[in-house]
């Protein structure tokens, strides 16, 4: 907090992107499965509360995974126990393909939990450290690439 109040910090203030990490600090330290930890917005706030402690970030940041949104929109997840989920059939294989997109409720899937663990650790955490919730789109990365209408 102090580099963003003009005062004399101990140190760079940084992130890094650490987030499935923070899991293993729950259960005592035996940690939490990913599937379970991405799907209980009570285990993901309380992990990024417990990576606080431990690690004394200077921002909690509640990223889950890149792929949250994408399944929330239809993709298939692949989702193992112990590894980060990932999209392993697209949904986005056509310029066409945006058009049947239809938006989704993000209090449900796992859009959802991101958003209420969010809140949770914001809440915990308030005053202590910088807290924010990041939702990774899918159609980030497409967008930029796709061909712009000039360029037809």
């Amino acid at each position: 907090m102090a580099a963003l109040t003009n005062e004399k910090a101990d140190r760079l203030p940084a992130y890094p992107i650490a987030c499935g990490v923070n899991r293993k600090l729950l259960n005592g330290g035996k940690g939490v499965s990913y599937r379970d930890w991405c799907h209980d917005p009570k285990l993901f706030a309380q992990a990024f509360i417990e990576g606080q402690k431990y690690f004394d970030f200077d921002f909690a940041i509640g990223l889950m995974d890149l792929s949250v949104m994408a399944g929330d929109l239809g993709a298939h997840v692949r989702m193992d126990e112990e590894n980060t989920p990932f999209v392993d059939k697209h949904i986005v294989n056509s310029l066409e393909d945006y058009e049947k997109f239809v938006v989704p409720d993000i209090k449900k899937g796992r859009s959802g939990v991101l958003i209420e663990g969010t809140r949770i650790y914001s809440q915990a955490l308030a005053g202590q450290v910088i807290t924010a919730g990041f939702l990774e789109g899918p159609l980030l990365a497409p967008h930029d690439a796709a061909p712009k209408a000039a360029d037809r």
